[in-house]
């Protein structure tokens, strides 16, 4: 999983939970950090924030999508602040497979996961 996270927010903790669930879990300061991670290792899935410094979480899961490997193929799901239909329509048009609203509510998350087929607690 890669997101790109400040110590003291509340997804930060939710990163402690899943690497503790046995998820490996890196952080991504950017887009363009987030494109370069996924093309260096294969992940399960990327829980992209959508805005972002240097390139915003949108234009990186177009680009994710366009690469010429299976790595196009990688679960994204949206984690943003705006849960406005628009936006969340947005997401989906990027090529996002899911959208999770901030803060992260724990449940919600699981099942995001579930569905992927990870799981927060194994």
């Amino acid at each position: 999983m890669i997101y790109r996270a400040s110590a003291r927010s509340n997804f930060a903790r939710r990163f402690t939970l899943l690497k503790g669930a046995g998820h490996r879990c890196e952080v991504a300061e950017n887009g363009q950090a987030a494109i370069e991670a996924v093309q260096a290792a294969p992940y399960d899935l990327v829980l992209m924030d959508v805005q972002m410094p240097v390139l915003d979480g949108i234009s990186a899961t177009r680009a994710i999508r366009a690469l010429p490997t299976s790595t196009a193929a990688i679960p994204i799901v949206a984690l943003t602040a705006d849960a406005f239909a628009e936006q969340v329509r947005a997401c989906r048009e990027a090529g996002m497979d899911d959208h999770l609203s901030k803060p992260i509510n724990t449940v919600l998350l699981d099942r995001v996961l579930a569905r992927i087929g990870a799981t927060l607690v194994r």
